[in-house]
């Protein structure tokens, strides 16, 4: 809400045919929305990028699990609890269930906050869910920083299933392996634009850098 916006203070990149946030061009029916997982605070910064809209992310089952208050309190904003490394069938119901209805599910396909501010690799999930609920795929970058500086947000070109699964037809590769090499390879894409501004602008050091040996 407004008190996130202020405290974070998001600076908006979008990409060539990015969705916009609201206005013309903005992000209509069923969508993934799949950030990279440097920080604790990328689900705030997801609900506050697309807050004209409900989305619905997807969270381990650790923080319901060890933390009884915020797990009561993401049941009630509407948050997704997944079992990880399990294949958790009542969490992909829900997901389908979701995008059938035409809404916004967010994913950090990483599975886990980056120990070293470098992308990991990504979990095959988000694309099994895409492909089954047949919705566009809509890559985030976020790089916070200390709160009152401003975090970053780089936003691509959504990526269409149904040219995903031509492409593996004519090629011959898995659906869920070609798509999850395209959002890895869009989250990248990203965060190359992230590391080409300025030093000024970008600081040159966040909370969430690696530290300096």
């Amino acid at each position: 809400g407004p008190l996130g916006w202020i405290g974070y203070r998001p600076k908006y990149h979008f990409m060539e045919g990015a969705p916009k946030r609201k206005g013309r061009g903005k992000l209509k029916g069923a969508a993934m929305i799949a950030s990279n997982h440097f920080s604790y605070r990328d689900g705030t910064i997801i609900n506050i990028t697309w807050i004209w809209r409900r989305v619905r992310i997807v969270m381990a089952e650790i923080l319901w699990d060890e933390h009884k208050f915020l797990g009561w309190f993401l049941d009630r904003v509407g948050m997704i609890k997944i079992t990880r490394n399990a294949l958790d069938l009542g969490c992909l119901k829900k997901v389908i269930g979701i995008l059938g209805d035409g809404g916004l599910v967010g994913i950090m396909p990483e599975g886990h906050v980056s120990p070293d501010g470098t992308l990991q690799p990504l979990k095959p999930g988000i694309s099994w869910l895409a492909l089954k609920g047949k919705a566009p795929v809509v890559p985030m970058f976020i790089k916070t920083a200390p709160m009152f500086h401003h975090t970053h947000v780089f936003i691509g070109k959504p990526i269409n299933i149904a040219e995903v699964e031509q492409e593996a037809a004519l090629t011959g590769a898995r659906p869920v392996t070609l798509l999850t090499e395209k959002i890895a390879a869009a989250l990248t894409e990203l965060q190359g634009e992230y590391e080409k501004l300025p030093v000024p602008v970008r600081k040159k050091r966040t909370r969430d850098d690696p530290p300096k040996n």
